[in-house]
């Protein structure tokens, strides 16, 4: 802590987890953090909107990006379910394949991508119930 030339990676769980109830909008919410340096001054990040819909599973981030070893996202879904993680490289070849649980609410998972080259890639989610999440962008360096 305190060298900036070093990536630092931090994760949020917050202590109150909304009931998620039949035609409510579920989790939402607008975010951003405050970075105080040692002298005092403070810089804010971009304000981010969390959203997650009745039926639906949503991915809220992903970090770091670019990643190295691996990224984390966090996935917002209305009820417990089997979901499928893919990686693909930009000519739709699958090359990471991975099936998780996630609870109802907010869920943290890690994705290992230490095996692959330094290239942009693309990552989705499926449930088993045919949820889809849209492809989002990652950089691998």
């Amino acid at each position: 802590m305190g060298n900036s030339n070093v990536i630092h990676n931090y994760d949020l769980t917050l202590s109150r987890r909304p009931e998620l109830v039949e035609g409510e909008p579920g989790l939402s919410g607008y975010y951003r953090l405050k970075q105080t340096d040692f002298d005092g001054e403070f810089t804010y990040s971009d304000i981010v909107h969390t959203n997650c819909h009745v039926s639906e599973i949503e991915i809220i981030n992903i970090f770091p990006n670019p990643a190295h070893d691996y990224f984390s996202f966090a996935i917002c879904s209305i009820e417990n379910r089997e979901i499928y993680i893919k990686v693909e490289d930009v000519l739709g070849r699958i090359l990471i394949r991975e099936n998780e649980i996630i609870a109802k609410g907010l869920n943290n998972l890690k994705v290992d991508v230490s095996k692959l080259a330094p290239a942009t890639y693309y990552f989705s989610i499926e449930s088993s119930d045919g949820v889809r999440c849209e492809s989002k962008q990652i950089l691998i360096k």
